[in-house]
């Protein structure tokens, strides 16, 4: 229980919902032995029972468009944390892979601005892709200026120095 009682923090998933069910298994079995012990008769359960699944099925109904696809729910994602970098690292991926190479192009920035200050890890991914989208662009100075202060962090992705061998390539 120690992962999902918050007391302990484990990197981004600590925040995410998926350790729910756990906890809610707890409340779930209180819940059945407090129902069976308790002087309901059957037609209240039964209506308690029916409102709770048409509770749980109109919550599900307006979930369901956030999981169409994965731009859907990486666009929640953002809306609900709008500075998280890896749905922007995720989120531009997939634009790049639908086309939409400005708004790619958007998120991998927006993710450097963000991240040169703490050097993370995802961080240090975005340059190399923002460079390959600016190369695609034609702009290979631009792409080189992205990756230049990436080349010496020890924690940089190897898409770094891969990324700034492409863009000297490019340059010939």
């Amino acid at each position: 229980l120690l992962p999902v009682s918050g007391l302990v923090a484990f990197g981004v998933q600590s925040r995410a919902d998926r350790y729910t069910y756990l906890p809610a298994m707890g409340l779930s079995m209180l819940a059945a032995v407090w129902s069976a012990n308790s002087a309901w008769k059957r037609t209240t359960q039964a209506v308690a029972r029916v409102l709770a699944l048409a509770a749980a099925g109109a919550l599900t109904l307006r979930q369901l468009p956030s999981w169409r696809d994965s731009g859907a729910m990486l666009e929640q994602t953002l809306a609900v944390s709008p500075d998280h970098p890896l749905a922007l690292l995720n989120f531009g991926s997939w634009n790049y892979s639908q086309g939409n190479l400005e708004q790619a192009e958007q998120c991998f920035a927006r993710v450097l601005e963000e991240q040169v200050p703490n050097r993370t890890r995802e961080g240090s991914i975005c340059p190399g892709n923002l460079r390959y989208i600016r190369v695609l662009q034609g702009r290979i100075a631009e792409a080189r200026e992205v990756l230049h202060p990436w080349l010496d962090a020890s924690f940089a992705d190897w898409s770094v120095p891969a990324s700034w061998g492409m863009a000297l390539l490019y340059e010939g």
